[in-house]
């Protein structure tokens, strides 16, 4: 039989199948992490509380551990009732745990007791994308058992305030536990200060109220804008040995000296003067941003350098940088914006970044490499099965349910399942998006609450990863290793 006669295998057909595998690879998935999300949101909620240990002592660290049924713990929120005086807050701890099989979210609360006796906790609210359960209410007994006399400890007295750079301070160190009728041990951070801080100790003073307890003020200057840490150390006093726990200081830049009088006159003087007025900013926004694109694209381009431009000449350093790497992630041109964002990183003293993933119309530059060769794959395949059916037309006809046919549609089958499963786990990673974030001038603190500690400083456009979000609280990390709670509105998210 001539082939000739049979209805050929046009090119137009297989453009068009070739676009129909691109999208079985990439959209289909979607729906697949809707259905997910929709049998996750439809799951009953379980909220467990563990507590360790068992038996509390003051003065000895006590976790409240809450294990929620969702596997996400991004889309976990546990809203935390103030906790008594008698007890100090002092890390909070997200992660995942499995359980019976599952993968369940952890988050683990630890305090330290203050004082022995009776502790009511209120139950705890935990949210999961527009669920609401309240956990059980707790009583926790607080045995005094860490405060006996014969087992004296140190601790920092909290929270740390934070110290500007130059200043002076005071922080405390408290030791329970001691025999009043021994001496105490005095002269423990001899040789012991760090290279970038002055420690001076003051006379040693009893805690009121307090029996056997004894407080160690310690004057403290800090030398330059790095955070201070005095490392645990250990020795032995009298044959009773003793530890001093690690401590890190959080430490804010120098203050702005105010001007002398002789200045300030000087200065009035010369604002009575007329002068041209210099509408410069201190960090001017760079001239050499002309760039040759491709034509398509070049009005899209000058439209971002132009809007970036008006921002940062409105002193908007910060989301001028925001609306720079947004572009930069998600623009065609996005990678001719990292010489200007790096430029404008670097007029602003930051030196702590991130690159963006370049991710146009949404979709990872890994991910259009993968689809591409994906296609190519696809056609090559195609074209080989055409050629064959071809051939066996012309030899005894089509027969679709042949033996041999089948031999062919079986791997053609099998490189459509492999299309949705690569599909999937691109679309997975594509829907999860950059936690990349651009912050305002801010402080970090030890915990989302901005009566805690406060840990670090952040400039102004600084690029951070943003790990958790928790209501009007993000914890953030910078390139550099600085970490902390940052308010929400210091965050500029694109």
């Amino acid at each position: 039989m001539d082939c000739r006669q049979h209805r050929r295998f046009k090119p137009s057909r297989l453009l068009i199948a070739t676009a129909a595998l691109a999208f079985l690879a990439l959209f289909p998935a979607k729906l697949l992490v809707a259905q997910d999300n929709l049998y996750e949101s439809a799951r009953e909620l379980e909220v467990r509380l563990e507590t360790t240990p068992v038996h509390p002592k003051v003065h000895e660290r006590w976790s409240l551990t809450v294990l929620v049924n969702h596997p996400y713990p991004e889309e976990v929120d546990v809203g935390f009732p103030p906790p008594p005086e008698s007890l100090v807050l002092e890390q909070i701890l997200t992660s995942s745990a499995f359980i019976e099989g599952a993968r369940w979210t952890k988050v683990e609360y630890r305090l330290t007791p203050l004082a022995s006796g009776t502790v009511p906790l209120q139950p705890l609210t935990v949210h999961v994308l527009g669920q609401e359960v309240l956990s059980p209410a707790l009583t926790i007994d607080f045995q005094d058992g860490a405060t006996d006399v014969g087992s004296p400890f140190f601790r920092w007295l909290q929270p740390i305030p934070p110290f500007h750079s130059g200043e002076r301070g005071e922080i405390t160190l408290e030791l329970s536990g001691w025999d009043t009728g021994q001496k105490q041990p005095s002269g423990i951070f001899r040789g012991r200060a760090p290279v970038n801080a002055i420690i001076r100790e003051l006379p040693i003073v009893p805690a009121p109220g307090a029996h056997g307890t004894y407080r160690y003020p310690l004057t403290f200057i800090p030398l330059d804008k790095n955070d201070v840490t005095l490392a645990a150390f250990s020795f032995v006093f009298e044959g009773i040995p003793l530890t001093v726990p690690e401590i890190t200081i959080p430490v804010l830049p120098a203050r702005m000296k105010e001007l002398s009088p002789a200045a300030q006159i000087q200065l009035d003087t010369n604002r009575m003067q007329p002068v041209v007025e210099n509408t410069s900013l201190p960090h001017p926004f760079p001239e050499s941003t002309a760039q040759k694109v491709f034509p398509p694209l070049q009005g899209i381009y000058n439209g971002i350098i132009e809007t970036s431009r008006a921002l940062w000449e409105e002193n908007h350093t910060a989301e001028a940088l925001a609306f720079v790497r947004k572009h930069e992630r998600d623009s065609l041109a996005g990678p001719l914006f990292v010489p200007l964002r790096l430029e404008l990183e670097q007029s602003l003293n930051l030196h702590a970044s991130y690159n963006e993933p370049w991710q146009p119309l949404g979709i990872s530059l890994a991910a259009c490499i993968t689809v591409g060769i994906i296609i190519a794959v696809t056609a090559l395949v195609m074209r080989t099965v055409r050629k064959r059916f071809l051939h066996q037309a012309s030899l005894r006809g089509f027969r679709t349910g042949s033996p041999r046919n089948l031999a062919v549609l079986i791997p053609f089958v099998a490189l459509l399942l492999i299309l949705a499963v690569v599909g999937f786990a691109l679309s997975r990673r594509v829907s999860q998006g950059s936690d990349i974030a651009v912050l305002k001038e801010t402080e970090a603190y030890r915990l989302p609450d901005s009566l805690s500690t406060v840990q670090t400083y952040f400039s102004n456009g600084q690029a951070v990863t943003v790990l958790v979000r928790e209501q009007s609280w993000y914890y953030a990390k910078a390139s550099d290793g600085r970490a902390g709670w940052i308010p929400k509105r210091s965050v500029l998210e694109y």
